[in-house]
């Protein structure tokens, strides 16, 4: 065997080396990308979940604000006709005091 032809075996082994090292790479980057991919989706989904959690808090807290406002009208409805009736009371028991 010639020189020449050492080298060409040479360079042949090593192509064939560079190439498995080269297809083993690309294999773990295709997995790792695949890996990423499913983590981007399951995060997505959670922050959807955690956005439709939010917005059915937001309706509660909107529907609960408006019955307490409601709720504080008619509460003070009744302590303004509470107040007037014991008003009346407190006033017509002066009256009967003094006549």
């Amino acid at each position: 065997m010639e020189s020449r032809d050492i080298l060409n075996m040479v360079l042949a082994i090593s192509a064939a080396v560079l190439t498995v090292f080269i297809a083993t790479l690309l294999y773990y980057v295709i997995r790792i990308f695949k890996d990423l991919r499913e983590t981007t989706r399951a995060v997505h989904d959670k922050v959807e979940e955690v956005g439709t959690i939010l917005n059915a808090i937001r309706e509660r807290i909107s529907e609960s604000t408006s019955t307490l406002g409601l709720m504080a009208q008619v509460i003070a409805k009744v302590a303004r006709t509470w107040r007037g009736r014991r008003s009346k009371k407190t006033a017509g028991a002066g009256e009967g005091e003094v006549g």
